[in-house]
């Protein structure tokens, strides 16, 4: 796990949805779960 990935982690289980997560990152939905 690098630490992209972490921080993607920490998002999520924060925001606790991944598409809440994928607009904190500025990421598509399909680019964070994967």
């Amino acid at each position: 796990m690098d630490f992209d990935q972490l921080r993607q982690l920490e998002a999520i289980a924060r925001l606790g949805t991944v598409s809440a997560a994928a607009r904190e990152l500025h990421l598509s939905q399909p680019a964070l779960s994967r």
